[in-house]
């Protein structure tokens, strides 16, 4: 018997290939839509001088220009916005930036806080499922780009009242500060949340060098704290102390990812009880860093 050649096999059914003369139509429809869409017509690029701007639904591209002042977009409710992608630019050079706003209490990635575009060209790219803002493309402080600080005791002992009672550690040497983090030569005890930044990792290592012979039931406290709200559950650890002259004790503790707002201040206190001396926090292997993320 004879067979025809593979090109000449009719291998859809006759409703098959109804089917695919359907479905060739509508993607061919659908992909001059599509890249229609892909297209940036003239009506979806605005320019913003304004101080304030609400967003709209038929924006697509902002170019905001804060030369004159800082400007504040504001995105409208995301139930009344189009499944599909936004983007605000920043164009002035200078130091007034850009903020963009989330509605009301709405979220970008589940965070309420402001984007800033801090820098000439920086830009904040967003996508709307009509439920939800979610971030897909940005540069500027306290997103893609790092930002963090590091501090470290290097140069004196701090000491601790053998009573219990907690002291927020004094940090003398800035390591890094990436987006004005540390008050270097002012309030040396905190970091200052910056803007941009929702979300942070904070972390310490404390050393404390006891003075005398610790009583048997000696202990360490040290917590990351927060104002003006505190973290929940707050970082905490206590360690107890080994009955021997001299032990230094070193602790780690990590905040893990945890929510910011603009302003916040982080800081580390430790605690000590029933040394039986005055112990102190020692100038070596001291440390406080902070990143967002």
């Amino acid at each position: 018997m004879s067979r025809r050649p593979v090109e000449e096999r009719p291998f859809l059914s006759r409703g098959s290939v109804a089917l695919q003369r359907a479905l060739t139509s509508l993607f061919a429809d659908y992909g001059q839509a599509l890249n229609d869409d892909l297209l940036v017509r003239p009506d979806w690029t605005r320019t913003i001088t304004a101080a304030t701007y609400t967003m709209l639904d038929t924006d697509r591209f902002l170019l905001v220009d804060a030369t004159a002042a800082p400007i504040t977009i504001t995105l409208p409710p995301v139930a009344d916005t189009e499944p599909r992608l936004y983007g605000i630019k920043r164009i002035n050079s200078g130091a007034n930036a850009v903020t963009v706003d989330p509605n009301a209490s709405e979220t970008i990635d589940g965070v309420s806080a402001n984007r800033v575009l801090s820098s000439q060209w920086d830009h904040l790219c967003i996508l709307s499922d009509r439920a939800a803002w979610f971030q897909i493309a940005v540069s500027g402080a306290g997103t893609s780009v790092f930002s963090g600080a590091a501090v470290t005791k290097t140069t004196a002992e701090q000491n601790l009242t053998d009573n219990g009672s907690s002291e927020t550690i004094t940090w003398d040497t800035e390591v890094y500060d990436v987006g004005g983090w540390f008050a270097d030569g002012g309030d040396e005890t905190i970091f200052t949340v910056p803007s941009g930044v929702a979300r942070v990792s904070f972390m310490a290592q404390v050393r404390v060098e006891p003075d005398g012979l610790p009583n048997v039931a000696a202990f360490l406290d040290v917590f990351l704290k927060k104002t003006p709200v505190d973290f929940s559950p707050r970082p905490a650890l206590r360690v107890p102390v080994v009955r021997n002259s001299g032990t230094n004790v070193t602790v780690q503790i990590f905040s893990g990812v945890t929510d910011v707002t603009v302003g916040d201040e982080l800081f580390v206190n430790v605690a000590a009880g029933q040394y039986g001396a005055d112990p102190a926090i020692g100038a070596v292997s001291c440390y406080m860093s902070v990143q967002s993320v």
